[in-house]
């Protein structure tokens, strides 16, 4: 059975990993993985690039060429992954194109529900990743007070 160790990166920074198997549904027992067979993803959205294509295939420079097979680098341009988003696009590059649309353009709030129906995060993920949602629009609603007393007060 094959499996996918994804990392989502933001300019070169890993922010989120993934374990997916062989469907790209999220995987909560880890002890089950055959790490020969695991396939690791690489998706570096980059937000300061010019003039480039939304999606680009890396390649892998380095001289002894470890993991070549086993190791993927995608590097997704947002803007123009937000552009060009279009169900003419190929399958994989629409998903790529839908995650990037999703993470970055739309509220966290359907970012959440989008990972919960394509089964990215484990059960237990999807209730941290949810009360931090609740906790983070809490604080924003304080935050908001304060700043109505603060403009109250001049």
């Amino acid at each position: 059975m094959k499996y996918y160790y994804v990392f989502l990166c933001m300019d070169n920074i890993p922010f989120l990993e993934l374990f997916l198997d062989k469907n790209k549904k999220a995987i909560s027992k880890y002890e089950k993985i055959d790490w020969k067979n695991m396939k690791y993803i690489i998706l570096n959205f980059k937000s300061n690039i010019s003039k480039e294509e939304a999606i680009k295939k890396g390649k892998i420079l380095y001289h002894n060429e470890i993991l070549t097979k086993q190791l993927t680098y995608i590097q997704i341009n947002i803007n123009q992954a937000h552009n060009t988003l279009n169900k003419n696009t190929s399958k994989k590059n629409f998903k790529i194109m839908e995650l990037s649309e999703k993470l970055f353009y739309e509220e966290p709030e359907l970012f959440l529900s989008y990972m919960k129906e394509q089964k990215l995060f484990t059960t237990k993920d999807m209730k941290k990743f949810e009360e931090t949602l609740k906790i983070w629009e809490e604080e924003k609603e304080m935050i908001k007070s304060w700043r109505v007393l603060k403009e109250q007060k001049k």
